[in-house]
């Protein structure tokens, strides 16, 4: 056994580099292994997290006629179903100089409902006057880097939104910037198309 580990010692230090070498990788391995084995459980519990935190709901159902008071008790009342809330989406298309990109524009949820947007910065709206823009990437910029919108701007739909005018769909037409958040409606960078004529470069109302 001492012979062996003799005859061990002295392989290495005749070839040190190519030890060292050979561990090295070993290490590279078992670093990459180890990341992989656990990638995927911390990944499972961030977005676990986030959809707890945020309330995200498991269905959703959309009806171009709208639901009643009726239709939701009668979904409430359903074997399984915990808590069910209303709300209201359209989109529309905004002036921006001479710019017309299109807002999807969505109902706030209230305190404690579904669907809850993650505040980044500013504050939630206080006044159907007041709205706040979904972040679409951590420092709010879009495109050439530069931000489009910040804190204290307005948005002024058009009154134009294909076939309809912006009456039919919204009580006002412009909106005060108090904040931007997250949605979870969204968890990937695709956001979903629209019907009217569209430019690139278009952010959210919640």
């Amino acid at each position: 056994m001492k012979a062996l580990q003799k005859d061990t010692l002295k392989e290495i230090k005749h070839s040190r580099s190519r030890f060292i070498s050979i561990i090295i990788i070993i290490a590279l391995g078992v670093c990459f292994f180890s990341g992989i084995k656990t990638a995927c459980p911390s990944m499972k519990e961030t977005v676990e997290k986030y959809i707890g935190e945020q309330h995200l709901m498991d269905i959703h159902l959309v009806s171009t006629w709208g639901f009643t008071e009726d239709d939701l008790t009668a979904l409430r009342k359903t074997s399984g179903v915990g808590q069910v809330n209303g709300g209201y989406s359209t989109d529309c298309i905004v002036q921006k100089g001479d710019k017309r990109p299109v807002f999807k524009v969505y109902s706030l949820p209230g305190q404690g409902e579904q669907n809850q947007p993650k505040l980044m910065e500013g504050r939630l709206p206080q006044s159907d006057s007041e709205c706040v823009i979904e972040y679409l990437d951590p420092n709010g910029t879009y495109q050439n880097g530069t931000r489009p919108y910040t804190i204290g701007d307005t948005i002024t739909m058009t009154q134009e939104q294909g076939d309809q005018t912006i009456g039919d769909k919204l009580h006002r037409d412009a909106f005060t910037i108090v904040g931007f958040v997250r949605s979870p409606l969204y968890l990937s960078f695709e956001r979903g198309s629209t019907s009217l004529p569209w430019e690139a470069g278009t952010f959210r109302i919640t």
